[in-house]
This record gives structure tokens, sequence and C-alpha cells, in this order.
């Protein structure tokens, strides 16, 4: 990585949660939020023990497998993480 690195966007991400319901918010933007009433009858995860993993995951269900068209390397920087009680 040099000076000649683009940076395609720029996202403020966060998490709230609380023993009742977890929000995720992009650009302070609700994007989505999980209340126990939405896991059905499985346990609520959100009034255990919580850990935080980032990380910058190629290929899922969702984008598909990496192929020759995946452009590599790939980063992901973070400026900071910040937890709060």
């Amino acid at each position: 990585m040099g000076n000649d690195e683009k940076i395609l966007f720029r996202l403020g991400c966060s998490v709230e949660w609380d023993e009742n319901v977890i929000r995720w918010y992009i650009d302070n933007i609700l994007f989505h939020s999980v209340g126990e009433e939405d896991v059905g009858g499985n346990i609520y995860p959100f009034n255990q023990d919580f850990y935080l993993i980032i990380n910058l995951a190629i290929g899922s269900n969702w984008a598909g497998a990496p192929d020759s068209s995946t452009v590599f390397p790939q980063y992901l920087m973070v400026d900071y993480v910040r937890f709060y009680q």
C-alpha cells in the first residue's frame, strides 16, 4: 500500500445492543435490527456474552465464490473500534 491507494468508500458503522434488541447502523442510518421476538423459539443470543469479529470475508452465498474477476489484494482498513457500556 502506498500513496496511490484508492479509497472506494468510507462507512461509519455502529452496533447498539441491549437486553431487548440489537441494531446495526451504517452512516448513522438504521440498517437492521433484531429483537427477541424475531428469533422465534430459538435462544436469544444478544443477552449472552458477546464477541466482536472484524474480518474481510471473501466469498459467500450472497456475493458468490471468488473467480478470475475478483480483484486481489484487498484490504480492510479500520481506523478505530470503540466499545462502551
